[in-house]
């Protein structure tokens, strides 16, 4: 029986894949979306409203239960989420001599979207021409915010946003946000703080509900985000997009197919499918499509790109440049400030849970158009 031959194959089914089926199916394409990790429930796999008290542990396992963790992912990897990240000492990577890179990995339907941090700043004007707009170092992007800001607007309408209501300088907002969270006491006692050097505090875009949408219920404040969102309060491709897909006839999801290669058709010099692996049964397959959306994440996309050198590609696919592998940036991580406020002492205690992520935040707000390597963009 001859195989099928997708419109498209998406490789991935989190931030970027989940979207990118998304869009694809309801424009009518016929889509495979092809996913490393598996389908999880939920009801089952999230213990939101599950406290520390009521795990062995407290959460924290067993001493060396998960190994040496890497930096950042001391605080990630707990007994409520060591069923859905993978433990690196059991899947192990390597790193250059003397670097560090804490490599996040969720292999399951919805990708990291089910555990993120649901900040959703968006890049301004300067961000993508800063070498022609601001101090000539670097290059510019080809594209403009201009020409991104519509699809900015699609994407915040699709997972809802709120917050970011405040137009600041080289920080847009969109049309389509919900209304911001209130802030917490010591983020007010920051704001007030900030704005007496003149700094401006807006609200944080958040991919949390303040109110309900689409179907969703808001966020009710239980604090425990970390541990996934059982009330589809927060976005997640698992819990918003494929519910909208789901029994649609020109989509398949296929789970538990681990990506390793492109097929190239030496004739036309494009993509024609992929190789894959079924992790259940370690066997084979291929799949076929006109267009392979690559959307494994950041590191495992480049992976794949690598793993699928041939006679014409012997340094990779995408590499002629030979930059195939660097120059990579993804997620940004920081540690969390606490300290005592004075001026709570003795005040009622007040809930100050809030969405478990920042209402508030800072906004870039020195732009030197000095050009100054040492403190460049500062």
């Amino acid at each position: 029986m001859a195989q099928p031959v997708y419109d498209a194959i998406v490789v991935g089914s989190g931030a970027a894949g989940g979207i990118a089926a998304y869009v694809l199916t309801t424009k009518g394409l016929n889509v495979l979306c092809l996913e490393a990790g598996r389908m999880i429930d939920p009801a089952k796999d999230f213990y939101t409203h599950k406290f520390p008290y009521e795990w062995p542990h407290r959460g924290e396992g067993k001493p060396g239960q998960y190994g040496k963790l890497p930096q950042g992912m001391e605080w990630k990897i707990k007994e409520w989420t060591d069923h859905l990240y993978t433990i690196p000492e059991e899947d192990p990577y390597a790193v250059a001599p003397g670097s560090k890179f804490t490599w996040t990995r969720l292999r399951a339907v919805g990708g990291r979207t089910l555990l993120w941090g649901r900040g959703c700043d968006r890049f301004g004007p300067l961000d993508f021409k800063s070498k022609s707009m601001q101090d000539g170092w670097g290059e510019d992007w080809p594209i403009s915010y201009e020409d991104v800001d519509p699809y900015y607007d699609k994407v915040e309408a699709l997972i809802g946003v709120a917050g970011g209501s405040e137009d600041v300088y080289n920080t847009p907002t969109g049309k389509h946000l919900l209304p911001p969270f209130n802030a917490r006491c010591g983020e007010l006692l920051i704001k007030k703080g900030a704005e007496k050097l003149g700094i401006k505090v807006v609200p944080k875009p958040l991919a949390v509900l303040s109110q309900a949408y689409d179907g969703r219920p808001p966020c009710h404040f239980c604090g425990a985000c970390n541990h996934g969102c059982d009330t589809r309060s927060r976005y997640s491709a698992l819990e918003v997009v494929v519910p909208k897909l789901q029994g649609l006839p020109n989509f398949t999801l296929r789970p538990n197919a681990a990506v390793h290669t492109v097929l190239m058709d030496p004739a036309t010099g494009k993509a024609r499918g992929v190789t894959y692996i079924d992790t259940q049964n370690r066997l084979e397959y291929e799949a076929y499509g006109n267009v392979v959306v690559l959307a494994a994440s950041l590191v495992e996309s480049v992976r794949i790109l690598f793993n699928s050198r041939d006679r014409e590609y012997p340094q990779g696919l995408a590499n002629s440049s030979g930059t195939l592998g660097r120059y990579l940036t993804e997620h940004v991580a920081f540690n969390n400030i606490e300290g005592f406020l004075p001026q709570l002492a003795g005040r009622p205690t007040t809930n100050d849970d809030g969405p478990g992520e920042s209402c508030l935040y800072i906004p870039r707000y020195h732009f030197g158009h000095k050009a100054n390597k040492k403190y460049l963009r500062g």
